[in-house]
């Protein structure tokens, strides 16, 4: 597996941005596949950067023998959203970027090899930005979401709501509001959601699960842990057989 960063000038942010991708290589017992690669965008959480998953989770171990290229940008705190004051963070993320991978890397164009997750912030990112652009991502992935976007945005006292989403209405029209928008979506691709027992976010989880269960393709759990990575690192651990199609999820 190597590791690059890659600076360049962003068209949705209309400025200079970096992005860290893991990058399959050569050499690696049982990593055999030259081209056609699998790809994951990994969502930092809230006060985090891109950086996160690669300081902080045994993402790169775990994935060092794999045909996984895995994208991680940063979004600084804005939920992923084009947000009120013109930061158009899901343009960033479900177009710009992956027009820049398709361009570098020799990875599939196959929807169902690409997959978004994310933990805490970047749950919700990657269920917004998945449910809104399935034709980009196949598969959506939350650790310990926050899925609520209306109760957790105006949690925040460093966060500004007006500057985000504008209001609640406006949230919900523009289907940034998880909830609303799961009413107007009757069939949806994969969903991998777990929090764990002890996490401050794991009501709204349950309530979103709740909603869609009976409609959607969602595998759901639970476990003993918080908000932290010592309870994502083990799910992580699950989940990659899953994003790779080796095996079928389990609650």
């Amino acid at each position: 597996m190597a590791w690059s960063t890659l600076s360049f000038n962003s068209s949705a942010l209309k400025r200079p941005e970096k992005i860290e991708v893991l990058i399959p290589q050569d050499g690696f017992k049982g990593l055999r596949q030259k081209d056609d690669f699998n790809v994951l965008f990994v969502l930092h959480g809230l006060h985090k950067d891109r950086k996160e998953w690669l300081l902080d989770s045994q993402l790169p171990f775990l994935s060092r023998e794999l045909p996984l290229l895995v994208v991680m940008p940063t979004c600084r705190n804005a939920f992923y959203i084009n947000t009120e004051n013109g930061y158009n963070y899901m343009d960033y993320i479900t177009k710009e970027l992956p027009a820049l991978i398709k361009e570098l890397f020799p990875v599939s164009t196959d929807p169902r090899k690409w997959t978004v997750m994310g933990e805490s912030m970047g749950g919700y990112g990657s269920l917004v930005c998945g449910l809104h652009h399935p034709e980009v991502f196949g598969k959506i992935v939350s650790f310990s979401g926050a899925v609520d976007l209306i109760k957790a945005g105006q949690s925040f006292t460093d966060v500004v709501w007006e500057d985000l989403a504008g209001n609640e209405n406006k949230a919900r029209v523009r289907g940034y509001d998880l909830f609303s928008l799961a009413d107007r979506l009757l069939e949806v691709q994969p969903i991998w959601m777990c929090c764990g027992r002890d996490d401050t976010l794991l009501d709204m989880n349950r309530r979103f699960y709740e909603k869609v269960k009976d409609r959607w393709k969602v595998c759901y759990s639970e476990g003993e842990g918080g908000h932290d990575f010592l309870y994502w690192n083990p799910k992580l651990k699950e989940v990659l057989p899953w994003i790779l199609g080796r095996e079928e999820a389990e609650a």
